[in-house]
């Protein structure tokens, strides 16, 4: 049995190219509307710092650099973090362009526009183009793209977004495959799902579980014979390759961030919850449905019924992981849990577009089954229902003002990074008149910590070659936490003992009460604080972007 016009989810289709280029199309024409003018971008305040640095003084990173820089990150530590993926497309990138920040922005629309092309190819063949573009606008509405795309010229989420992005083709082929009654094989797919989880673990740590799906898909796939053997054996090397990477992860950092049942104890008790147990629950219905379904008769209708259920259940347990890693140590929101309205809620709140896609899907599908549904409503009918409905959503984000606000954070992202840049060319043409002038950097708040000691490498990359000092000047009554006493911590060791690697000269109080007092110094402030120097016009608090 062929699947009806109303739904033909990833089954056989005559047009599967057309398709193809349609949501091809759609991926990389909403991916360039929205932060395509990210390319007239700048370096963020926001850990850019390392980029910079590496170029040196040349603003050029040799090729024979790029080894020892790459053993300077966290891909040369034995302990901590581990994002090899995320470092080293950073390093090579930054032998590629140079001091040229727009060539990461353009790669980082290209990862976007490859992540949207998978995600409105799927929901296309699953649920039709019209309901499919209004899921497509679920998704493109997070609010957490502002803080991906904005943050700095790369961070963790952006090369997970190809790893994610490859992982849903090879889990539509693999779905293709099933739904035309498992003929065949679909090496294809198994490559592709097995790729993307490497990228998505080397990117960053919540993007495990990507590694545990691939793993199943493979075992699966060897189970029923349906792929070859050179395949098979590519897909068990980049498997193996993303449990390597996982297992460095967990194994130096077992049991430090948090006990075991407070972590669930965390998932359980998130707003969130409740799309877990829907989606799991959800799922678990559908694959039991299914499975009595196929004992009926095993046709299309039948397999799209597991389809789905595979597809919810995924869904679910992604985003109790994501409850469970995030929420479970560091309480970002205003109660410590998610949405946080940072990056830190991708992937975890694809769940409103997967549940809302689901939804769609599992109403066209039982409409099949319904002779006076079939009557009474076209596909089509449906599909505008769904698709109004959505449009009703987005009136509400309008009037909200939270309608796509990516847009406007792109917006800021370029007058903010461009005036940086003027600022410190200006600053280099004050400072050049006095070369042996001190320039203290003065923090006066713990969240000046980033901005505050950053600032002597932005002072470098443009030429800035004065000496360069930290000045704590944080009221007490300020530090109303143990993480802002830690960052003071911080700033004061800085201050006091200097920073030969980020290009700090320790600051005494007779060198400064000294400059101070005769007027040859400069200063840059976070806020407007008199001050006896001369201020230089890079105003860090002036640069930050819109998250």
């Amino acid at each position: 049995m062929s699947p009806s016009s109303g739904s033909q989810a990833l089954g056989h289709r005559p047009h599967d190219k057309r398709m193809l280029a349609l949501s091809a199309l759609a991926g990389f024409g909403l991916a360039i509307a929205l932060i395509g003018r990210l390319v007239f971008s700048g370096y963020s305040i926001l850990d850019d710092h390392d980029v910079v640095s590496w170029l040196g003084p040349n603003h050029r990173l040799a090729f024979s650099s790029i080894w020892h820089v790459l053993m300077s990150t966290e891909i040369g530590d034995s302990v901590g973090r581990f994002r090899p993926v995320m470092y080293g497309l950073m390093v090579f990138e930054d032998w590629l362009w140079g001091p040229h920040p727009s060539g990461f922005h353009v790669v980082a629309v290209l990862w976007f526009a490859i992540f949207l092309w998978g995600v409105a190819w799927i929901a296309f063949r699953s649920i039709g183009v019209l309901a499919g573009c209004a899921v497509l606008f679920l998704v493109v509405n997070g609010r957490f793209w502002s803080n991906i795309f904005t943050h700095s010229v790369m961070v963790s989420e952006q090369p997970a977004l190809l790893g994610l992005g490859l992982g849903i083709f090879g889990y539509g082929l693999a779905s293709s495959w099933f739904l035309k009654g498992g003929r065949g094989r679909f090496d294809t797919a198994v490559l592709l799902v097995s790729l993307g989880a490497l990228i998505c673990a080397g990117a960053k740590e919540n993007f495990q579980p990507p590694v545990a799906f691939s793993i199943l898909l493979l075992l699966a796939a060897w189970r029923m014979k349906a792929i070859r053997g050179w395949s098979l054996a590519g897909a068990i090397v980049l498997d193996l390759l993303g449990v390597a990477v996982c297992l460095r992860v967990i194994l130096p950092n077992l049991g430090q961030e948090g006990s075991l049942l407070f972590r669930l104890w965390a998932v359980y008790h998130s707003r969130l919850f409740i799309y877990v147990a829907v989606a799991v629950g959800g799922g678990i219905a559908s694959l039991v449905f299914g499975r009595r379904e196929r004992r009926k008769r095993d046709d299309w209708d039948a397999r799209a019924w597991v389809v789905l259920g595979f597809f919810l259940l995924g869904a679910g347990l992604y985003l109790a992981w994501e409850l469970f890693f995030y929420d479970g140590r560091m309480p970002y929101g205003f109660d410590g849990l998610m949405p946080y309205g940072q990056r830190y809620d991708f992937p975890g709140l694809m769940i409103y577009p997967v549940l809302a896609g689901s939804l769609c899907f599992t109403v066209l599908q039982l409409r099949k089954r319904l002779p006076w549904a079939v009557r009474q409503f076209s596909p089509f009918a449906l599909q505008l229902c769904f698709a109004l409905l959505i449009v009703n959503l987005g009136t509400f984000y309008y009037a909200q003002g939270r309608l796509l606000p990516v847009i406007s954070a792109v917006e800021t992202s370029n007058r903010n990074t461009q005036k940086m840049e003027v600022d410190l060319r200006s600053s280099k043409i004050l400072a050049d008149r006095h070369p042996d002038w001190p320039i203290f950097v003065v923090a006066v708040v713990p969240m000046d910590y980033e901005a505050a000691v950053s600032a002597a490498s932005w002072f470098r990359f443009y030429g800035i070659a004065n000496p360069i000092s930290l000045v704590v000047g944080v009221a007490p009554r300020d530090i109303t936490s143990d993480s802002y006493r830690g960052l003071v911590r911080a700033m004061e060791e800085i201050s006091a003992g200097g920073d030969k690697a980020r290009g700090y000269e320790p600051a005494t109080p007779a060198m400064v009460a000294g400059a101070q007092a005769q007027g040859h110094c400069y200063v840059v402030n976070f806020q407007d604080v008199h001050s006896p120097c001369t201020k230089l016009t890079y105003r860090p608090d002036q640069y930050f972007p819109e998250h």
